[in-house]
Formats: structure tokens, C-alpha cells, sequence
């Protein structure tokens, strides 16, 4: 804690009560509730931790409250639980819950309720994924009629068995996500990062090359002029000197010119892509090829080499590899993947199941 937010270790128990179960369904696995952030003076250090265990958790669930059938006052929450993570790579881990749905039985409307939270989740750029209605029977509002009861509880229970089989597949879900995003990277460093790397270094090239060019004439046209005014044509014994501090100072322009250019091009990555991990590495790794010491006509990236190329393709095929190990050992003739414990695979740690919670009063679900 102290790592993610500096002066918040000191006050751990503000944030973490730790509770153990004697559940087999839940041996060795780390739940975590987290506490809601949407009007709360700890907000920046909660959303700093709650991403920090994000990041290292295996499944995430997010609850949203059917007692609050118009999402518009959580639209900042809704941003950061939704709009935030429907980019990662690993967003396949996240679950969306709208929780005590027995409260629309009063009104019988649980399609108007659970059509509310779908718009505003398709606003934040949520279209595809399940969406799960579910309720505590314990805890459940009595509802009378036994057709609209039967319908509630049906539905809770596919919704939940779904969840808990989710939650049972944990491991081996890890398994493949890890495995996916390998190659996934793999392949996108190969097929567009180091592409448009080069594409960028071309543009600087071409910046630099039309910079020296117009250097060039301007110091050839100051040395004629310099000739010419001194009345230095007839004499041999000046040209060399002349020449050296001409070559001196079109070796001052040149690297000028780099780095202006360099900038420029810098300038367009940030226009060009959105704010975040990607664009702060393409800019990070373009400055550094533009250092004094790489030549401007290296066609290819520094450090991109054939042996680098190979050690991708290595990546991707030990992936490929093991993933077809996971289908050997975990999906039946049928394609249903079979309960089983995950394979041993040295890079892989036990790692939480996060449940988030966007509104701290559902805790108790």
C-alpha cells in the first residue's frame, strides 16, 4: 500500500479487514471487497489501490445497485470502472453485476432496470460481454406472486451458477489469458509497433535530410559571399580554413536540425495516439533512436535485429504451444472446457480474485 500511495501503509486498517473461510470452493483463493469511491474523501488513494489490485487479480467482479435504476449520478464511477478497463488486455477478466434485483419485483420492471444500466454501460463503450441480474435470497424481498417468484429465481440462479463456474475456472482462465496477452505482444510489437517505429524514423530522416539540404546552401552561399567580399578568390591559403569552419558549422546545424525535427515528429505521436502506456513507449523508444550517437540512415529501430525477431516468434510459438496443452488437458471432444487444476508453469503465482464493487453499501452482498 505504501508503494501505490505514499502515507497510506501507515493506515492500513482504514482500508483492509481480513477474514478467513472454511469453504473447499473457496481453498486458495484471496477474495477482496473493495470500498466504494464515489464521494469519498480517500477517493484518489481507494482508486489508486483498487487499480493496483486490479492489475494482479485473476477475475473481477463489478456490481452496480438495482435500487438505483438511473446510473446518470455514477457516471464518473462508471467511467473508471468501465470506460478505463474495456481496453486492457486482459478485460475478458471482468464481470458487470447489477445486484438486488429483488427490489424490482415491487414494480415488476427488471427489463426497464437492467435496460437503464445496459445504455449507460454501451455510453462508456461496454456493447458486448454477459450482463448478470442476481439477488441474495437470503436477504431477498418476499415477492408474493409464485410465477413472477419462480421467474426471479430462475434467473438469479443461471446468473449465479455462470459466476461461481467463472470463479471455479479461475486458474485455468489465468492460464490462457497469460498465454493470449504473450502473444498478443508479441505479435503487435512485431506487426505494428516496429513498423510504425520505422515509419516515424523515416519522417524524421526526411525532415533532416531537407534541413541539412537547406543548411547547406545557406553556409555554401555565406562562404561565396565571405569569397567574394573579402576579395579572397585568388587566394588558395584562406580556403582551407574557410572550409573547416564552414564544415564546423554545418556539423552544429546538423545536430540542431535533428533534434528540432525530432521534437516535431515527437509532437505528432502525442496528437496521433491517445494518452497512455503505448504512446508514452513509441515516444520514449523514437527520442531514443534520434540520440547523437545513431546514424539517421539505420533503416531499422535500434535494437531490432534478426535475433530479436526470432526470440518473438519463439514467444509466440512456446504460447501457441501451451495453449494447446490447456486444450489437451482442460476442453473435452465436445469443446467444454472440464473442471481441473492448472497445469505448473514456473512464471505463474497465485493471484486474487477481486470483487468490485461500485457502491460500498453492497458489501454486504
Amino acid at each position: 500500500m505504501e508503494k501505490v500511495a505514499t502515507g497510506e501503509g501507515r493506515r492500513v486498517d482504514t482500508y483492509l479487514q481480513l477474514k478467513t473461510s472454511h469453504s473447499d470452493k473457496l481453498r486458495g483463493r484471496i477474495i477482496i471487497d473493495s470500498p466504494g469511491f464515489d464521494a469519498d474523501s480517500q477517493r484518489t488513494a481507494t482508486l489508486r489501490l483498487t487499480d493496483h489490485i486490479v492489475d494482479l487479480s485473476d477475475l473481477v467482479l463489478v456490481f452496480f445497485d438495482a435500487r438505483h435504476p438511473e446510473p446518470g449520478a455514477m457516471r464518473d464511477t462508471l467511467s473508471h470502472l468501465v470506460g478505463d478497463t474495456i481496453r486492457r488486455p486482459d478485460a475478458t477478466k471482468f464481470i458487470y453485476i447489477l445486484n438486488q434485483m429483488d427490489t424490482t419485483a415491487r414494480e415488476d420492471n427488471p427489463e426497464a432496470v437492467i435496460g437503464a444500466w445496459q445504455r449507460a454501460l454501451a455510453q462508456e463503450g461496454l456493447t458486448a460481454g454477459r450482463f448478470y441480474s442476481i439477488y441474495s435470497p437470503d436477504v431477498a424481498i418476499p415477492i408474493e406472486d409464485e410465477a413472477l417468484r419462480d421467474r426471479y429465481e430462475s434467473k438469479r440462479d443461471h446468473d449465479l451458477g455462470e459466476i461461481h463456474e467463472r470463479i471455479q475456472k479461475v486458474g485455468v482462465e489465468r492460464a490462457y489469458r497469460i498465454t493470449g496477452t504473450l502473444d498478443k505482444l508479441a505479435r503487435h510489437i512485431e506487426d505494428k509497433l516496429i513498423p510504425e517505429l520505422t515509419g516515424l524514423l523515416k519522417k524524421w530522416r526526411r525532415l533532416v535530410l531537407w534541413g541539412d539540404a537547406a543548411g547547406a546552401i545557406v553556409i555554401a552561399t555565406a562562404v561565396f559571399m565571405v569569397v567574394r567580399l573579402a576579395g579572397l578568390a585568388g587566394d588558395s591559403q584562406w580556403l582551407p580554413p574557410l572550409l573547416l569552419v564552414a564544415a564546423g558549422l554545418f556539423g552544429v546545424l546538423h545536430f540542431r536540425i535533428r533534434r528540432v525535427a525530432a521534437n516535431h515528429v515527437a509532437t505528432r505521436i502525442a496528437r496521433t495516439h491517445a494518452a497512455g502506456l503505448e504512446s508514452e513507449q513509441i515516444s520514449h523508444a523514437f527520442l531514443f533512436n534520434t540520440r547523437i550517437w545513431h546514424s539517421i540512415f539505420k533503416r531499422s529501430p535500434a535494437g531490432w535485429s534478426q535475433r530479436s525477431k526470432k526470440r518473438l516468434q519463439a514467444v509466440i510459438a512456446e504460447a501457441n504451444r501451451y495453449v494447446q496443452l490447456l486444450n489437451d488437458r482442460f476442453t473435452d471432444p465436445s469443446g467444454e472446457q472440464e473442471p481441473a487444476v492448472v497445469p505448473t508453469m514456473a512464471p505463474m503465482a497465485p493471484a486474487p480474485t477481486t470483487t468490485e464493487p461500485a457502491d460500498s453499501e453492497l458489501a454486504r452482498s
